[in-house]
């Protein structure tokens, strides 16, 4: 069981095994059941396929989520996923995979008329997206679940248009940098950034945007920075970018007075970072009506704020508390984000 102040209350259940039927596959099955989010996903993987070091799975899954605080629609995403991964040395490592999946956009319009993009993404009814895509990752962490020192560095690529209802093109970077300053003080710097286009006349589908949040500058509500449909009379949504960049910096230590094996810390952050759109990705930029009004600022958002972190046994547990010092006036903050639940 867990919370979120994302998807609400939510409950998980998952069962897995790493030798299946005394087969050696690893097989995985997971329920959620939550406030504002529905899902369930199967996954089996060879950890020694063809004998060799590296895994290859089979992943099914599917996902739905609810009109919300943060956004006034329905959404649903179904479909299967087929990687290969393999370690190159102990500490690059290289994914491949395949996907092929189906995605919706549906209106509710409890709280208003839906914004003009969320009505064009719900016209457009199931879109089907097959793409391919690698990820490399390279990691010289002292510790997964709890660095002091080192280095992680990931990078994601994707390509669809193999098939499917739709082209684009996707990149995402991702860099942490862990260093101890002094005794059990550690410092952490951050850098993320993305971009997504899509090719060949295409459009791209609004759940394949980007969407700001505290993902990328806490402080701020999910989906809370970014382009965002101002049109009076509307739900007023975010509708997605297509390009963003963020950074991070952070010092934590252990709470004073409390044990070292309660795993419990508090850290000082600061976060910056941008989200906007260009004409290319989003149609509706360039064809506006006279009465339609976007908003998409390249301004920087950024806060200042303090965390407590619980490495339980039951799960992690983060509490942030973050001031914005730079927004705009439709951006939608939250000072306070509080998740918790399962790994």
């Amino acid at each position: 069981g867990g919370y979120s102040t994302s998807t609400g209350i939510m409950a998980q259940v998952s069962v897995g095994d790493r030798n299946l039927f005394g087969t050696g596959l690893s097989g995985k099955a997971s329920v959620t059941y939550g406030q504002y989010a529905r899902g369930l996903d199967l996954a089996l993987t060879d950890p020694y396929f063809l004998g060799q070091r590296m895994a290859a799975g089979v992943e099914v899954f599917g996902n739905e989520t609810f009109a919300n605080p943060n956004q006034s629609f329905d959404s649903s995403v179904y479909g299967a996923r087929f990687s290969v991964v393999t370690p190159l040395t102990d500490q690059l490592g290289v994914s491949w995979d395949y996907s092929i999946y189906n995605q919706a956009v549906s209106l509710d319009t409890i709280d208003g008329i839906s914004s003009l993009p969320i009505q064009q993404a719900a016209a457009l009814g199931p879109i089907w997206v097959s793409s391919i895509g690698s990820t490399v990752t390279y990691s010289t962490l002292d510790n997964a679940r709890q660095p002091t020192s080192g280095l992680h560095l990931q990078t994601a690529n994707e390509l669809a248009g193999l098939g499917g209802a739709t082209k684009f093109a996707r990149t995402t970077e991702d860099v942490r940098y862990y260093h101890p300053i002094v005794g059990d003080l550690t410092g952490m710097v951050r850098a993320q950034g993305g971009y997504v286009a899509p090719y060949a006349g295409a459009q791209l589908p609004l759940l394949d945007n980007f969407f700001g949040g505290p993902q990328l500058v806490r402080g701020f509500a999910p989906n809370g920075f970014g382009p965002r449909d101002i049109t009076p009379g509307t739900t007023q949504d975010n509708i997605g970018g297509n390009i963003y960049w963020s950074s991070s910096a952070e010092l934590a230590a252990p709470v004073p007075g409390v044990p070292a094996d309660a795993n419990l810390k508090v850290a000082l952050f600061s976060d910056v970072g941008s989200l906007w759109a260009t004409g290319a990705s989003n149609s509706y930029l360039s064809t506006l009506s006279p009465s339609q009004q976007i908003a998409n600022s390249h301004a920087m958002r950024a806060s200042i704020g303090t965390a407590l972190i619980w490495n339980s046994p039951f799960g992690s547990l983060q509490v942030n508390y973050a001031y914005p010092v730079a927004k705009q006036p439709y951006d939608v903050t939250q000072r306070l984000n509080f998740t918790a639940g399962g790994f």
